[in-house]
């Protein structure tokens, strides 16, 4: 009796552990493990200047190259292109660093280039990247495109 007894709280204790809450979250990104991975993560690309909400200059080749990277253990890259002088190259300042999530929309990446540390905010709208700026008292974005 005392054996079958024995054996009885055993197997409820055993019973009883493993069934613990598994529900772990990682809060530094603003997603849950198991679930879909934050919609910043992946590569973005610049596809589109804006000026006050009205199409700006046409992106050039080199423009077109310019991207963030946004990776799920929250490091980021910028990569900016532009063209040379020649014009027939591009120079390229790359920074790292790493991005939060502010909202829903809205995120903070913190860059670190050759030169200094800056940061940019970013914003999520109707499945593009923005990144807005005033300049001369007008409204610049950048889009970025997922790709």
């Amino acid at each position: 009796m005392k054996k079958t007894f024995l054996t009885a709280i055993v197997l409820l204790g055993a019973f009883t552990i493993s069934c613990s809450d598994d529900d772990d979250s990682n809060t530094d990104s603003g997603t849950e493990t198991g679930t879909e991975q934050d919609a910043i993560i992946g590569t973005w690309t610049f596809t589109q200047n804006l000026v006050d909400g009205k199409e700006g200059d046409a992106l050039d080749d080199c423009d077109k190259k310019t991207n963030y990277v946004f990776k799920s253990d929250n490091s980021s890259e910028d990569n900016f292109y532009e063209s040379t002088t020649s014009g027939s190259d591009c120079e390229t300042e790359k920074a790292t660093g790493t991005w939060k999530k502010n909202s829903d929309t809205s995120y903070t990446g913190t860059y670190t280039d050759d030169i200094e540390t800056y940061n940019v905010s970013f914003k999520l709208s109707e499945g593009k990247l923005i990144v807005e700026d005033e300049e001369q008292g007008k409204i610049t974005a950048m889009v970025f495109t997922k790709s």
